[in-house]
């Protein structure tokens, strides 16, 4: 409970397990920049010295400590018997890792380029990249199957519950119990308007995409998020995902699955991170045309924190001037 004027802050739980789903921006060069956007409490400063400026930064919470530790890590990585394809990501990119490991002029010159664009533009002048992504093949031809514009939508698998004492006007997912403030001391934060009991729901937002954890695949619908009954239906050509019943597999298939369903695989492994899939995903709503045809605008516009807006997806925090050179280079060599 807060009186007006009293700074709130607000923990609020990310989408229920196994779900991944938050805002997050990607375009052809942009996808590296969501490939680098981080909760805050997984952030951590990394300087650019000499000893880690080529440290890559993890997706998950542990963290190796030092340049000496991930050397060892991907030695014996390398050493061990693989039973992954030739085209899985670590062997493609321990190849353009070497490479810059090698050459510290090159990684030097690389980590200068302050835009993606300019990074990813640096990556494709090099006869290695170039190699390396000729040589990626799709796993399988995607399903022989006419995507509905119009499907008929699956059930919500939980009604989100509505704002107490209604929306914000400036911010529609937010109730008008709250407005957004900023200062140089605290930065942009959350100040009560009015008096707020416990239990009143202060935020309601629906994420822009979402994705399911790899490890889920068997047990869990892969549009609605549900645990799978015995009336399951599995994806006709890639067998890896499956869905509730042939409602959720057409919603699914005709929003996002009929572009990943030949290339999951590749994009939903652990050698990238979890990141990769929903960024994938967000390319895919966002589609080719828009993200063209926006392009010189992006830097410039500003989200309007509505349903579905691309832009409010691009402007989320990325930390990059926190992060080293060889952090970079496995995100946009990732994008790629």
């Amino acid at each position: 409970s807060s009186p007006p004027g009293k700074v709130l802050i607000l923990f609020l739980p990310s989408s229920p397990n196994p779900i991944h789903s938050f805002k997050q921006c990607t375009h052809t060069h942009t996808l590296a920049r969501s490939l680098q956007v981080y909760n805050q409490d997984s952030r951590k400063s990394a300087k650019m010295s000499a000893d880690n400026r080529f440290e890559e930064l993890p997706d998950e919470p542990e963290e190796l400590d030092d340049f000496a530790d991930l050397e060892a890590v991907l030695e014996d990585i390398k050493d061990e018997p693989s039973t992954a394809p030739v085209q899985g990501f670590l062997p493609m990119y321990m190849s353009v890792r070497k490479l810059f490991s090698e050459n510290t002029k090159l990684l030097e010159d690389f980590g200068e380029k302050e835009q993606y664009s300019e990074k990813i533009d640096f990556l494709l002048q090099l006869k290695e990249v170039k190699t390396t992504l000729e040589d990626i093949k799709t796993e399988r031809p995607n399903p022989d199957l006419k995507a509905e514009e119009n499907p008929t939508k699956a059930s919500e698998w939980k009604e989100a519950p509505p704002l107490a004492h209604g929306p914000n006007k400036n911010f529609p997912h937010l109730s008008k119990a709250v407005e957004v403030k900023s200062s140089k001391a605290e930065g942009r934060y959350l100040s009560a308007t009015m008096k707020i009991n416990p239990g009143d729901v202060l935020i309601v937002d629906k994420p822009y995409t979402t994705s399911l954890f790899s490890p889920h695949y068997e047990t869990h619908c892969l549009n609605c998020f549900r645990r799978l009954m015995d009336n399951f239906v599995d994806c006709p050509a890639c067998k890896k995902v499956r869905f509730c019943d042939n409602v959720c597999f057409e919603e699914c298939y005709s929003k996002t699955h009929r572009w990943e369903c030949s290339v999951i695989g590749l994009v939903d492994n652990e050698d990238i991170g979890r990141m990769a899939t929903i960024a994938y995903r967000i390319i895919s709503k966002a589609g080719f045309s828009y993200l063209q045809s926006v392009s010189d605008k992006l830097e410039s516009g500003s989200g309007t924190y509505s349903d579905g807006d691309y832009l409010s997806v691009y402007h989320q925090i990325d930390n990059k001037e926190n992060r080293p050179a060889g952090d970079h280079l496995k995100r946009c060599f990732t994008a790629l």
